[in-house]
């Protein structure tokens, strides 16, 4: 019985190391090929209910999907430990449209896949100490290929523990896809009034 079970464990762990290998080995190869895997998917989700935040989905043909969810108010009824809720696994992901949809190139998603080597996901998680920070928010990352998973996550605000690896995602989506402002609505006119662009809304 003994035998069985040493033989069960072992099993367990080549199953656990084959996962975490297949992703890491093909992200170190696709980044000296500078290519992507067939098949990535990058998940990076920093929402919480009190606090918002985001949570943007990369595909492996470079399409992204963007939903912002919007701080909510404090329940006055409720405790301070209550209202700002350390969630512990990453959120489900919204059932609305996303806010922000877009493409980005080849070169970018190179970008990306580089960047993923360097975070190195499957990495054990940072220790979660039953510290006295206000916000608890956390940072989300997982990144799938071919039914392998690999996840992990740091705080959201890094400023204490300066560990910046998976918000780099998330920068490197608002660099890559830029916010797209609308352009100002033509003001209204009547009767003989001048139909010229108004110098407020015109760029210099």
């Amino acid at each position: 019985m003994t035998r069985s079970l040493q033989s069960l464990f072992a099993a367990f762990a080549l199953v656990s190391v084959g996962c975490a290998g297949s992703i890491e080995s093909a992200l170190d190869d696709a980044s000296d090929a500078h290519t992507v895997p067939a098949g990535l998917a990058v998940v990076y989700d920093d929402r919480a209910p009190l606090l918002g935040g985001d949570r943007i989905e990369i595909a492996a043909d470079g399409s992204v999907r963007w939903w912002t969810d919007v701080p909510s108010p404090i329940d006055a009824g409720s405790a301070p430990e209550e209202a700002f809720d350390d969630i512990r696994r990453m959120p489900d992901a919204p059932s609305r449209e996303p806010e922000r949809t877009g493409t980005v190139d080849a070169a970018a998603m190179n970008e990306l896949v580089s960047l993923l080597v360097a975070i190195a996901p499957w990495r054990n998680a940072p220790d979660d100490p039953d510290d006295t920070r206000l916000e608890r928010r956390r940072a989300f990352l997982t990144v799938s290929r071919g039914g392998a998973n690999e996840s992990s996550w740091q705080w959201a605000d890094p400023t204490e523990s300066g560990d910046e690896r998976i918000t780099a995602v998330r920068r490197w989506a608002e660099i890559r896809l830029p916010r797209v402002i609308p352009p100002a609505p033509e003001p209204e006119t009547s009767g003989d009034e001048s139909t010229g662009p108004n110098p407020l809304l015109t760029n210099p």
